[in-house]
């Protein structure tokens, strides 16, 4: 599997990116997990795991071909590196807004209307086979992540305001300074590309 794993490694430094795609999502829980056992207990419902996994698979899509080493060993090391990088960001910005008062806290997601990269999972699966069983739910979750980090910067952004946050069309549109059809353009796009990478991982997984 070491083998293996280098030779992904080696892949994708070199720009293919199916392979850094199974890269991320075979490392995705245990990364999940670093990043929660160092998060302080008492801040563990402030801070999102899932948005500084979001925020470390953009950095990785952004930085892999500046990554010079090819061993799997050293792969982990900087994913934990970034990881690390954000959690202090974030318990930075929790901190300051404690400091601040409730008054200046934020107040959540819009409208009360948000969902979960599950939800999401099952909202792409509900047009083919939905994942059975919990390791295959729990990979299919992971690589909609994955999927959701690698996408283009607006497709990105229509997604995670539109559909994780719960924003209306018109006012994603607003947000992101451009027309309802094109946010819905983006929407559709996103989503035909984050059902490819459900149909991916799921090749992935039959072969472990």
């Amino acid at each position: 599997m070491e083998g293996t794993t280098d030779a992904l490694v080696a892949k994708a430094t070199a720009g293919d990116r199916a392979a850094l795609e199974e890269l991320l999502i075979t490392h995705s829980a245990e990364l999940a997990h670093h990043i929660t056992g160092n998060l302080p207990p008492a801040l563990r419902g402030q801070v999102s795991v899932d948005d500084i996994l979001q925020q470390v698979f953009v950095d990785v899509f952004c930085g892999i071909k500046g990554f010079a080493s090819r061993s799997e060993g050293s792969f982990v090391t900087w994913l934990r590196r970034i990881a690390d990088s954000h959690l202090r960001d974030a318990l930075k910005k929790v901190t300051r807004e404690q400091r601040a008062g409730p008054h200046c806290q934020p107040s959540g997601k819009p409208n009360g209307r948000s969902s979960s990269v599950a939800d999401l999972v099952d909202l792409l699966s509900a047009s083919g086979a939905s994942p059975s069983g919990s390791a295959a739910r729990h990979e299919a979750v992971q690589a909609v992540h994955v999927g959701i980090a690698g996408l283009p910067e607006d497709q990105r952004a229509a997604v995670r305001l539109h559909v994780l946050q719960g924003m209306s069309l018109g006012e994603t549109a607003a947000r992101m300074d451009r027309t309802t059809d094109a946010v819905r353009g983006l929407v559709y796009r996103a989503k035909r590309r984050l059902r490819g990478m459900l149909r991916q991982s799921s090749l992935w997984l039959s072969k472990k």
